[in-house]
C-alpha cells in the first residue's frame, strides 16, 4: 500500500497504482477506500479490459459491505466492458440472489410488524370492550339495588361479566 501511494505521489492519477492500491486495501478488509480506488481506476484507465476488473473488484467491495444493489450495478458495468467474464457474471448472479433475499427479509419483517400491530390494536379493543362492560356492569348493579331478589342480580352480573369479543378477534382466535 506504501508503494502504491508513493507511485501515486510521484505521478497523480495512475491508472495502475489506483488500481493495486484498492486490491491492497480490499486485502486489508478496508473496503470504503477500496471501493475509491476501484472507481477512481475504471474511471482514469483507457484499458477496457483494466476497466472491466476495476468493476469487477468494486463489485467485490459492495458485496463485503452487503450493499448488493451497488454491488450489482458494479458488476453490470464490468460485463459491458467484458460480457465474457465468468467470475463477474457469476458474481452478479450471486449478487442478486442476495438482494432477493434480502427484500423478502425486510418484507417479512415488514409484514410482521403489521401482524404486530394488528395484534396490540384487537388486545386494546378487547380491554377497551371489557372496560365497558364492567363499567356498564357496575351501573346495572347501582340501578338494581333494593330491587328484586340479590339471587338473580349475581346470576346476571356473572353473565355480564363474560368478556365478549370483536368480530376481527373471535375470526383470529378462531385460526
Amino acid at each position: 500500500e506504501a508503494s502504491y501511494k508513493k507511485a501515486l505521489d510521484k505521478k497523480n492519477n495512475m491508472p495502475e497504482a489506483n488500481f493495486n492500491l484498492g486490491d491492497a486495501q480490499y486485502q486489508q478488509k478496508r473496503y470504503e477506500e477500496a471501493e475509491k480506488q476501484f472507481t477512481l481506476s475504471a474511471k482514469t484507465n483507457s484499458d477496457k479490459s483494466v476497466q472491466a476488473k476495476a468493476y469487477h473488484n468494486l463489485g467485490n467491495s459492495f458485496l463485503s459491505r452487503e450493499k448488493y444493489e451497488d454491488a450489482v450495478n458494479a458488476y453490470k458495468q464490468g460485463l459491458k466492458l467484458n460480457p465474457n467474464d465468468r467470475d463477474s457474471k457469476y458474481n452478479l448472479a450471486y449478487a442478486n440472489a442476495k438482494l432477493k433475499e434480502k427484500n423478502q427479509n425486510q418484507n417479512n419483517k415488514n409484514d410482521q410488524n403489521k401482524d404486530n400491530k394488528q395484534d396490540q390494536k384487537d388486545k386494546q379493543d378487547n380491554k377497551d370492550q371489557k372496560q365497558d362492560d364492567q363499567k356498564k356492569d357496575g351501573q346495572d348493579k347501582k340501578d338494581d339495588q333494593g330491587k328484586g331478589d340479590n339471587k338473580d342480580n349475581k346470576e346476571q352480573q356473572q353473565q355480564g361479566q363474560q368478556p365478549k369479543l370483536s368480530k376481527e378477534a373471535a375470526e383470529k382466535l378462531l385460526q
